[in-house]
């Protein structure tokens, strides 16, 4: 399952992505930017304001981390007009 997430966030490597992290006590934030660096475990974001964030795959996978839907459309529906 985490393969593929990795596959498919290979996909937005260097497109803007807008990532939903969902924080303690059901607070949630956009974190907008570009993901820069893919590692087994982990990849890079970096925002709009140039800092560093990192996200596991598998927060991806348990949905702490979510990539914002109108990104994720636009991305599924490229896929499937493949």
């Amino acid at each position: 399952m985490i393969d593929k997430i990795k596959k498919e966030l290979l996909e937005l490597k260097n497109k803007k992505v807008d990532l939903k992290v969902n924080n303690l006590r059901n607070k949630s934030e956009i974190v907008t930017g570009k993901i820069i660096e893919y590692y087994d475990r982990l990849f890079i974001l970096e925002t709009e304001s140039d800092l560093l964030r990192s996200f596991n795959y598998s927060d991806i996978l348990i949905g702490n981390v979510e990539i914002c839907k109108k990104y994720w459309l636009l991305y599924n529906k490229n896929i499937l007009l493949k």
